[in-house]
């Protein structure tokens, strides 16, 4: 989709989470793929807040 998964960014605004990346946080590696895609595109918006956010998300 190229869409910015994050809540915080405004490429991705209401967009909501896609199931595709609910399917792929349920593995240590598609976790770390996840994390890393957010990180290299949303960056600018705050590394820290994504890898926070996405941490809680998995509990």
């Amino acid at each position: 989709s190229g869409r910015c998964q994050s809540d915080r960014c405004d490429h991705g605004a209401g967009t909501g989470e896609k199931p595709h990346r609910r399917k792929l946080r349920n593995t240590v590696t598609g976790f770390a793929i996840t994390l890393a895609a957010e990180a290299l595109h949303c960056g600018r918006h705050g590394t820290v807040r994504t890898v926070l956010k996405l941490a809680m998300s998995i509990k």
